[in-house]
């Protein structure tokens, strides 16, 4: 029965694997007659030698165990085998072998590789080896894909070729090799090798019984020196140890220095399974490479011209994702004022965006060292927000490069030169690869944008960097207009508590404080109004001042109204007020008008009824004292008794009085800022405790002093000298000076008492309030700075569409000032169906508060001239969340869009050239094929048969190639006119030609060439002057028509060639009764390589038209076809007629009109 293919192949592959001729020999052989036998074999690869006894195998050793021995000092000559330490044996029978890979696999797991194969007796048949295992395999395509820097050794034994063949026979003991190289000198760096010694050359020495030890190495080596390169495939290696008998190759560089040694050992590593597997999958991939590489040129062409604008749209639309991107979340972050909220965002958006397992924002402190205040980090990883990290070298090396704007992008942390302490640090959070940018916040490093990689490194693309390096530039801005609202926040809260201070004074004050406008009404009263007067602040709001005013005092309180409707200050005056309970009460006011615009005035008032009882009561005993001494009836006692009655009286009315004046002074205390009274002579007459504290002296002790007693503060020193030296009794100024070494500035007001010899001096700290007006101008002026110089529209408009705001780039967009934009509608700029649309697009989004992004439109500009626009709004809402606008940006795309319509034009324009070359293609090889084979056959012939042949015979066969060679010639002439056409390079030389003649020497010519028997008839009228025109270029258009006309027209058929000279123009015109041409094809009958439909087989190029159509235009003429399928075709061309002299100018019209086609 015959076997199957499959096992009988089995079968052979053993065979092939098994060497059966190993070398078998007695444990008690002379180790000499065994090198004898091993050098009878020829065998130059190692060869291994098995012990037997009983013909069963009991040991195995190689010809390095040989080498090793004499090496150790060893004589041969009373050595025996058993001598030589056998390696352990691995038994296999034959039937138990497996495949070439599993074999290869069993011998690469034994401590020897190899293993003895015996029969079922146990006899032994032979050994396999990883050297027959190749053999078996085949290995040629496996090697191939394998360079030999892939497994040749740089450990290399050497010596110099006076070394003694012992001595190479104790290096190749000591590594364990089977192979010396010899060198021409020892520098570790400039070893050059001049041969090999091998074992089997030290067998050979040994066998003619030559002493080893004065046996020169150079005797030995291998020459001439086969050498390999690192680049060379695995396969030449092994094809060159076949051809060189060799088991073992030398590696070197293009220099010739010694790189390596290249074993059979190692290239047989390149047949392991693994790797074996590994080549299979690798030729499968090539195979499919190499059947995509089947596909035709032009389509590889056209699929690369594909992917390039594909390429180029996805680099478009990937950057018109970035800016999308970009804005979105620049939108974001200005949506809120919160910081923390603008930070989250930001890291938000960037993890998403460059899809990072970590996004953090490290704020920097002023003291050193800052903290990751928000975080955005995948589950899994260790978080880092509020981790605080202080890191010395970091801010010796890396502050000034980041407050700098410098950008690091790490790929790989382990790569980049980081110090120890700073990896570990990394390593705790899983970082591979980051990408740090610098937050600056005006001229400030405020903090790091960090994106971490860490599952992997990470190669950061140039548009990832610029994208966060643009984006870090908004989150700068959001901080400062955070920070910025948190100051105004911080400030309003600091008026709000001074606003409760003094509502506090104002309610707790015991005299009566009120607020009146400038006609008289009150607006605000304390409660000290019901307390002196009964009334409550509800029954005076909105009353009249003088209502309530004694009426003999109204004139004197009426003029002190006048005063203060004035701006004037007025010091004090008293009247009489009417109490509630119907009784009148004396008042002193002393009142000041608000400056701030607000038409209001302020009053204090302090009742000083009982001040006037007790000068009233003081006078009437005045009175009654002078009606005493004048009468001289009173005693001495009642006078005494009423002084003591009096004195006690003065007392208590000057008790009060100091009362009330210590009330003043607890008022005045109280206030947060610089009170003092100084006299005209400048000095203190007292001041408050504010002062006081601002110095660390008691209120005291400014009694009497000079103002400059302390600090000689000579700005304070003036202003109170200038007042005093002005004839005004109120002033207010804003003056800077210091107190306590800081300059501070103050609002001052004064005002003069006592007949101008003193004055009170307030004095309000407003130096915070400036420091915050200056940074929210400077705040102010960076933003609209920023605004006004973007490349983009920046906008607000109303509820109902209206501009309230534009920055100047909308002139630049749309041609319209900012003036002319401001209170139109934005509807109003587009086109009326645009309009209808863009309203009912965005009402959607004002009806639900919600911004938009990215919409487009298009607007008219001032010129009338449309653009296209890319809009993007966020609403504005007010503090009820009512919608109050939209504010947002706009951008000009219409670049971009001119782009995209160039590039699928482009795509069109390739398509058509490649539609044009395939045509050319089919074209050239067919009608060169026809000539060429007429020449190739008619020489054949000729070189075969020219013997034979008569001269007749001879001269057609030499006519054909003739014919054929001209025929070439002419499609070859035909496809560089058509060539120089299409670059702009047919020249245009009209001279002085007899254009009658010129026609019927040409009629002629055609005809003698006409194999049809086509007549035709030439006719001309109209003058016979020379004419001023290219002789070259009419003669293709007239050959070309004519022979058109003949080659589709039916034999022994009329052809009608009519020339007219007219006085402008010269027409020619050329009739046939052809097959006539199609309607369908008449469209594209000037274009290169076409042909109508209806042709057949008659042969042509598609290029005489084409031909006739330039030269025509070159002549600035025009030409036109009247064509019916079957009934024929008339051509007619029209040439302008050149006068003397013009053909000049014509030359040089028809250059720049080249130039301009060119341009």
């Amino acid at each position: 029965m015959t076997p199957a293919p499959h096992n009988s192949q089995s079968g052979l592959q053993k065979q092939q694997m098994i060497d059966a001729k190993p070398l078998l020999v007695a444990r008690d052989m002379p180790l000499m007659q065994v090198i004898d036998l091993l050098i009878n074999s020829q065998s130059t690869l190692e060869t291994y030698v098995v012990m037997v006894e009983a013909e069963m195998p009991v040991g195995i050793f190689s010809t390095r165990e040989i080498i090793s021995f004499v090496a150790a000092g060893n004589r041969l000559d009373q050595a025996c085998v058993a001598d030589i330490p056998s390696q352990p044996t691995t038994v296999v029978a034959e039937t138990d072998l497996g495949d070439p890979l599993s074999t290869l696999s069993r011998l690469y797991q034994q401590p020897a590789h190899h293993l003895i194969i015996v029969d079922a007796q146990q006899s032994p048949l032979g050994i396999v080896t990883p050297t027959t295992v190749q053999q078996a395999l085949q290995p040629a395509n496996l090697l191939k894909l394998h360079r030999v820097a892939d497994k040749m050794t740089t450990q290399i034994p050497y010596a110099l070729g006076t070394a003694s063949a012992l001595q190479i026979s104790q290096l190749m003991a000591e590594h364990q090799m089977n192979w010396v190289v010899i060198v021409d000198n020892l520098a570790p760096q400039e070893l050059t090798p001049i041969g090999i010694v091998t074992i089997p050359s030290l067998l050979r020495s040994l066998a003619r019984r030559l002493d080893l030890q004065h046996l020169p190495a150079r005797s030995l080596m291998r020459i001439p020196l086969f050498c390999l390169s690192p680049s060379d495939s695995l396969w030449l290696a092994y094809e060159q140890m076949q051809q060189q008998e060799e088991t073992a190759l030398v590696v070197t560089d293009p220099a010739g220095k010694l790189l390596g040694l290249l074993t059979q050992a190692a290239v047989l590593q390149a047949l392991a399974p693994a790797a074996i597997y590994k080549a299979a999958r690798s030729l499968r991939q090539s195979l499919k490479q190499l059947e995509v590489e089947k596909v035709d040129i032009l389509q590889n062409r056209n699929s690369e011209l594909e992917r390039l604008v594909r390429a180029r749209t996805e680099k478009l639309e990937e950057q018109a994702k970035c800016d999308r991107l970009l804005a979105s979340t620049t939108l974001r972050i200005h949506q809120s004022l919160n910081l923390q909220e603008i930070l989250f965002t930001t890291v938000s958006e960037v993890q998403q965006l460059l899809q990072t397992d970590r996004t953090i924002i490290y704020q920097l402190e002023p003291t050193g060292g800052g903290a990751v205040v928000v975080e955005a980090v995948k589950p899994g990883l260790t978080p880092m927000q509020g981790e605080w990290i202080q890191d010395a070298v970091f801010e010796q090396d890396w502050v000034e490069a980041y407050r700098s704007g410098r950008i690091q992008a790490l790929d790989d942390v382990y790569q980049a030169g980081l110090s120890e302490c700073h990896i570990e640090m990394l390593a705790r959070f899983q970082v591979r690869a980051s990408l740090i940018v610098p937050i600056l916040s005006g001229n400030h490093l405020w903090g790091l944008l960090v994106a971490h990689h860490c599952s992997q490194p990470r190669r950061w693309h140039n548009w990832e960097v610029s994208l966060l390096e643009q984006l870090v530039q908004q989150v700068g801005i959001a901080i400062q207009q955070a920070n910025l609202h948190q100051q105004v926040q911080t400030e309003l809260a600091e008026r709000r508590r001074v606003e409760a201070e003094l509502a506090q004074i104002f309610t707790l004050c015991p005299d009566m404080i009120c607020v009146v406008n400038l006609e008289g009404y009150f607006k605000r009263l304390n409660p000290a109004f019901t307390q002196h007067l009964g009334y409550t602040p509800t029954d005076l709001v909105d009353q009249s001042f003088l209502s309530f005013v004694y009426p003999d005092d109204r004139a004197g309180t009426q003029a002190e109204l006048a005063r203060l409707a004035a701006g004037e200050l007025t010091g004090y005056f008293e009247n009489r007020y009417r109490c509630q309970d119907g009784s009148y009460k004396w008042l002193a006011w002393t009142a000041a008008p608000d400056d701030s615009g607000k038409g209001l005035f302020y009053a204090i008032a302090r009742d000083i009824t009982e001040q006037k009882a007790a000068t009233i009561r003081q006078e009437e005993m005045n009175e009654e004292l002078e009606r005493q001494v004048e009468a001289r009836t009173a005693s001495w006692r009642q006078v005494t008794d009423q002084l003591l009655i009096e004195i006690g009286e003065r007392n208590r009315v000057e008790l009060a009085l100091q009362q009330a004046k210590d009330q003043l002074q607890a008022v005045l205390d109280a206030v947060p800022g610089l009170v003092s009274w100084v006299s005209a002579d400048l000095r203190y007459l007292g001041v408050n405790r504010h002062i006081a504290a601002s110095f660390n002296l008691p209120a005291e002790n400014f009694i009497g002093q000079p103002l400059g007693f302390l600090n000689h503060n000579t700005v304070f020193e003036q202003f109170v000298q200038g007042f005093f030296a002005s004839s005004a009794t109120t002033t207010s100024q804003e003056v800077t000076f210091g107190l306590e070494g800081t300059p501070r500035s103050y609002l001052m007001a004064a005002q003069k008492y006592d007949q101008d010899q003193a004055a009170v001096l307030i004095g309000i700290d407003i130096s915070d309030r400036k420091q915050i007006e200056a940074s929210l101008q400077e705040s102010e002026v960076k933003f609209r700075n920023l605004v006004e110089q973007t490349n983009d529209w920046v906008w607000e408009v109303d509820q109902c569409l209206t501009f309230t705001y534009v920055n100047p780039r909308v002139e630049e967009i749309t041609g319209y000032s900012p003036n002319e934009i401001l209170s139109r509608r934005i509807v109003e700029l587009m086109p009326a169906d645009e309009a209808i649309r863009f309203t009912t697009v965005v009402g959607h989004f004002i009806a639900c508060q919600e911004a938009f992004s990215q919409l487009e439109t298009t607007i008219l500009r001032k010129t009338g001239q449309p653009i296209v626009l890319e809009i993007s709004g966020v609403p504005m809402l007010d503090a009820s969340g009512n919608l109050q606008g939209y504010r947002g940006i706009t951008r000009d795309i219409s670049d971009r869009k001119q782009v995209e319509l160039n590039i699928r034009k482009a795509l069109t324009k390739e398509k058509e050239l490649n539609e044009l070359k395939t045509r050319f293609i089919t074209m050239a090889s067919h009608e060169f094929r026809t000539p060429l084979t007429t020449i190739l056959v008619s020489a054949e012939s000729l070189e075969r048969y020219h013997s034979r042949w008569t001269e007749d015979k001879i001269a057609n066969c030499l006519r054909r190639m003739q014919v054929a060679v001209k025929h070439m010639n002419g499609l070859l002439n035909d496809v560089l006119i058509v060539g120089k056409a299409e670059a702009g390079k047919l020249e245009f030389q009209p001279t002085l030609l007899n254009l009658v003649e010129f026609c019927t020497d040409l009629v002629e010519e055609v005809q003698i060439g006409n194999h049809q028997s086509n007549q035709i008839q030439f006719a001309s009228n109209g003058d016979r002057d020379d004419v001023y025109i290219d002789e070259k270029l009419l003669r293709h258009i007239i050959v070309n028509l004519l022979g058109n006309a003949i080659k589709y027209s039916p034999a022994n058929t009329p052809i009608t060639f009519e020339l007219m000279l007219q006085e402008q123009q010269i027409v020619l015109q050329i009739r046939d009764q052809g097959i006539g041409i199609p309607a369908a094809d008449q469209k594209k009958l000037f274009e290169s390589f076409h042909r109508a439909s209806n042709v057949g087989n008659i042969s042509g190029t598609g290029l005489g038209l084409a031909i006739v159509k330039r030269a025509v235009e070159a002549h600035q003429g025009s030409i036109t076809i009247a064509s019916e399928v079957g009934m024929g075709t008339t051509v007619s061309v029209l040439l302008p007629r050149l006068k003397t002299g013009q053909h000049s100018d014509s030359q040089a019209m028809f250059v720049d009109r080249e130039f301009a086609d060119e341009a």
